[in-house]
């Protein structure tokens, strides 16, 4: 007997009743952050997004390395609980959340081309048509600006509609011929972690 699998969750209406029902954050590993400072070398000068952010964890963590940095996700009960969490922040001054359809709505116009210097996506790239997105978000960078992505591998039908993961070939291909440098690396058995760096239009 087969037993259907929901399909992932894909609309705002769908992440508000997860934010709003748990929405536990996702956890942030040492091994995660070390090979992210190691891979990505960032400055406390930079100024950072963080696409997909759901309630804010990863975004509060570049906070703490020191960058200034926006979260963007359109589901509004993740904003709200980031911007909670935000406030009762030390970071709450560097530090800011906003909604943004990253697919359907057009780059917001205070993001002007050039001026982020690191674009962070941490396990929602899967939803958010990848080759799409790059080409969207990567003319913001400023030259030698870097796209990191930690990403889910999509290695079975997973029954959870809160996970959505990529192929390991979908993966190795993002980013061909756009960037002067590209890197992976393994993050366990179940992620990894990809870095553009330096994009050419």
């Amino acid at each position: 007997m087969s037993t259907a699998l929901i399909p992932p969750a894909t609309s705002a209406a769908d992440w508000d009743r997860y934010y709003a029902a748990n929405g536990e954050p996702r956890l942030i590993s040492e091994n995660e952050l070390r090979r992210f400072r190691g891979q990505v070398r960032p400055r406390s000068s930079w100024r950072a997004i963080d696409l997909g952010c759901g309630i804010g964890s990863w975004t509060a963590q570049l906070h703490r390395l020191g960058m200034q940095v926006t979260g963007y996700d359109y589901s509004q009960a993740a904003i709200d609980r980031a911007l909670r969490r935000g406030a009762n922040s030390i970071y709450a001054q560097r530090i800011d959340f906003r909604m943004w359809d990253i697919v359907a709505d057009p780059v917001p116009a205070d993001l002007r081309p050039g001026t982020v210097d690191l674009i962070t996506c941490r396990a929602s790239l899967a939803y958010l048509d990848p080759a799409t997105l790059l080409d969207k978000v990567a003319p913001l960078l400023t030259p030698g600006g870097v796209f990191y992505a930690l990403i889910p591998l999509n290695t079975s039908p997973s029954p959870d509609p809160y996970y959505k993961g990529m192929a390991l070939q979908d993966i190795v291909r993002l980013g061909r011929g756009r960037w002067t440098e590209r890197s992976r690396y393994r993050l366990g058995d179940t992620h990894r972690a990809l870095v553009l760096r330096d994009y050419t239009a």
